[in-house]
């Protein structure tokens, strides 16, 4: 698994051959700018092949709400989708974990400001 900070449209040529999933959002000098996993299918087990399209949809899904500030969704999906993808996200699922059972402020923005 590798993570690459890029825009939507520069990962579209990488999501051709590679799972592609989005992770957090950065403001680096002002420009908001998406981290990506990049999972080479060989890293997933081959069951879990067969339902990888679903699990996509789901990591997607939490992602959404989070971004939302829906936390009892994503407490919910979290149970559901860690182990998923060869296990590559689970630190990943953690934090997100961590951060949710953090006291959240009343202007809740996903963005992750960086200089």
């Amino acid at each position: 698994m590798k993570i690459i900070l890029a825009t939507k449209d520069k990962i579209d040529d990488i999501a051709n051959r590679y799972v592609t999933l989005e992770l957090d959002v950065f403001r680096i000098n002002g420009e908001k700018v998406s981290s990506w996993c990049i999972i080479d299918a060989s890293d997933i087990g081959l069951g879990e092949l067969t339902e990888l399209n679903h699990w996509i949809e789901q990591h997607n899904n939490l992602i959404r709400n989070y971004r939302q500030g829906n936390w009892n969704y994503c407490l919910q999906m979290l149970e559901h989708i860690k182990g998923k993808f060869g296990g590559n996200l689970d630190s990943f699922y953690t934090e997100l974990f961590a951060r949710i059972q953090q006291p959240m402020p009343e202007a809740w923005d996903y963005v992750i400001e960086k200089e």
